[in-house]
């Protein structure tokens, strides 16, 4: 039975150890976890995801495109001519009470600027995401570090006060006991009184900044805020981690690799091709299409019952074409559209 004991303290303490080693983060392992499960970052990768999906969809534009339908209809009163062949007018009946139809038509893009433009964009729309997703990545690293600074701070602040009272304390009581013996003033008694009461205050104040901080820290780390953590470095060790992010001054800076220049140059080809859309309009567009219908007419609800040319009659329609649009006047409203892109880019 001891031996049981023992070895269910033992797997007790081990997994309190592993929890512990779960829940505790250094900066740099509080900025990893944030990366990978902090909702900003989680919501840019799926902006990422989302414009992959756009620019398969702008590029599906262009492949062939197939559509079928089919339809029963049953006439209720059919369509009659009014004829008369001598014998006064008669009243001539078209059609059949029961009729259905399939058809399946085929269109294949041949010229489009338009459609060249949109894959294009969807490319550039992807590059754009990721550009988010980078930056996204950076804040999430500094909200991090500033949160982590803060909870540090605020926990060492709180220690200093604690100290501090529980110093400023013993002394108001020996003041105290010397008062009531006569070796000291009133005043002096209040005045230290009054002092504890501002560092009880001021420890009251700290410890909710300490609480928020750790909220904070918790929320841009995608980590529940009801769930314990742990921080591993001290103060001391976040001043050299700063003072070592100091040698960036020494580095020359390029502008090229900043992600707010980056994202603008995204942007900027973003509104070139804007501009472009705008003037492919000019152009004429080419479509090739193909169809293939099927009628059938009949007396009977049934209309695949009874055999063709008796009960039944069947009619097949097949074509081919070729769709060429070419834009002439619009009154200007192209022209302006054109402008406005042309303003938008130098903006």
């Amino acid at each position: 039975m001891k031996i049981k004991s023992t070895l269910a303290l033992l797997v007790f303490l081990l997994t309190l150890s592993l929890n512990a080693q779960e829940n505790s983060f250094s900066l740099l392992q509080a900025q990893d976890y944030a990366v990978q499960n902090s909702y900003s970052v989680q919501s840019a990768t799926l902006e990422v995801d989302k414009s992959k999906k756009k620019l398969f969809e702008s590029i599906a534009l262009g492949l062939p495109q197939v559509f079928t339908s089919a339809n029963w209809t049953k006439n209720i009163s059919l369509q009659a001519f009014i004829a008369d062949f001598g014998n006064g007018p008669e009243a001539l009946q078209i059609g059949t009470p029961y009729s259905a139809a399939g058809n399946i038509n085929a269109e294949q893009l041949i010229f489009d600027g338009s459609y060249i433009v949109a894959v294009m964009a969807a490319d550039v729309l992807k590059e754009n995401s990721l550009n988010e997703l980078e930056k996204s990545e950076i804040d999430i690293r500094e909200q991090v570090a500033q949160s982590y600074h803060l909870v540090k701070v605020t926990e060492e602040t709180k220690k200093i006060i604690e100290e501090n009272l529980k110093f400023i304390k013993q002394n108001y009581n020996e003041s105290k006991r010397m008062f009531e013996v006569g070796f000291m003033e009133e005043q002096d008694v209040d005045q230290l009184e009054l002092i504890v009461s501002n560092l009880e205050n001021n420890l009251d104040y700290v410890e909710k900044q300490a609480g928020i901080a750790n909220m904070l820290l918790k929320f841009y780390m995608g980590i529940p805020v009801e769930q314990e953590i742990m921080l591993t470095d001290d103060v001391e060790t976040l001043m050299l981690f700063s003072q070592d992010g100091g040698s960036l001054m020494t580095e020359q800076f390029q502008l090229e690799n900043h992600i707010d220049y980056r994202s603008l140059l995204t942007q900027e080809d973003g509104q070139n091709l804007n501009l472009k859309n705008e003037q492919m309009a000019y152009l004429p567009k080419v479509k090739f299409n193909y169809n293939f219908g099927y009628n059938i007419f009949s007396s009977q609800a049934n209309v695949f019952k009874g055999e063709q040319g008796i009960e039944r009659a069947d009619n097949k329609i097949q074509n081919i074409g070729l769709n060429v649009s070419v834009p002439i006047f619009t009154g200007g409203s192209r022209a302006a559209r054109v402008q406005q892109a042309q303003i938008e880019l130098k903006q």
